[in-house]
């Protein structure tokens, strides 16, 4: 993940193209750090969280670092990453914008979901693929269920299929949709209304709104990453995830 600071803006930015900007546990301790240091800078306005345009924005946890031989405590609390950042994007100050083009699959559409505002281009598609690889999409029910029907999102989660940027828009997942050509120039005057409006204004406004919408939340997410633990122990979770890496069919043991 790189950064940079430009007119009050952080900009963080998911560099993984080779792997469509996949997280590994060192990409969700980056965004943990910067986020968390942007709260207490008042230099920043506002953050903008980018897997760059003409490339995906996210698509998900590397599951290449999600297999059987990782020690399962030091496995089950990285895991955890999502939590943490989740929790740091809902407690930072400032307002988060995600400017999503290409893929924002599994964690990467949840990463999405919670950021304060989505803008997408129209080239963006968006999904929860776990239960091909015989996982849940456990901890970013949250902010999906935030944003969207519930039965929509279980429909999503049970069946696995992706969604364009026009059913985005219209079921509520994201705020705006442009042509790929102006994405970058619409970020950029929605970070301009923002920077120009009072942190403690927003820092107020933003943290009664999400206080108001948590309810339990902070339960919901440590209860969600014991279910993703637990989940990640089943025969056809390690199957699933080798079947994937290995770009063969699955065979369910239904165990």
């Amino acid at each position: 993940m790189s950064q940079e600071m430009a007119g009050g803006v952080l900009w963080l930015t998911l560099n993984r193209p080779d792997r469509k900007n996949a997280l590994n546990w060192e990409m969700l301790s980056g965004l943990i750090n910067a986020i968390e240091g942007a709260s207490a800078d008042d230099s920043i306005r506002t953050i903008v969280i980018t897997g760059g345009v003409g490339e995906s924005f996210c698509s998900g946890v590397d599951l290449s670092k999600m297999g059987g031989g990782d020690d399962f405590l030091e496995a089950h609390n990285s895991r955890g990453g999502l939590v943490r950042l989740f929790r740091a994007m809902w407690e930072c100050p400032r307002p988060i914008v995600a400017e999503v083009d290409g893929y924002a699959l599994a964690g990467g559409f949840g990463l999405a979901s919670a950021c304060d505002i989505i803008i997408s281009s129209d080239q963006a598609h968006f999904g929860l693929p776990e239960v091909g690889v015989g996982v849940w999409p456990f901890i970013i029910s949250v902010p999906l269920l935030r944003v969207a029907s519930p039965r929509f999102v279980l429909e999503m989660m049970m069946t696995g299929r992706r969604i364009d940027a026009a059913e985005a828009l219209a079921k509520g997942f994201v705020n705006f949709v442009y042509p790929r050509s102006s994405l970058r120039e619409e970020v950029r005057k929605l970070t301009e209304n923002l920077a120009s409006r009072s942190l403690a204004t927003l820092a107020l406004g933003k943290g009664s709104f999400y206080n108001l919408l948590s309810g339990g939340s902070q339960l919901e997410l440590g209860y969600l990453h014991s279910m993703l633990g637990l989940i990640n122990q089943t025969e056809d979770a390690h199957e699933g995830i080798e079947a994937f890496l290995n770009r063969r069919p699955p065979a369910w043991k239904d165990r």
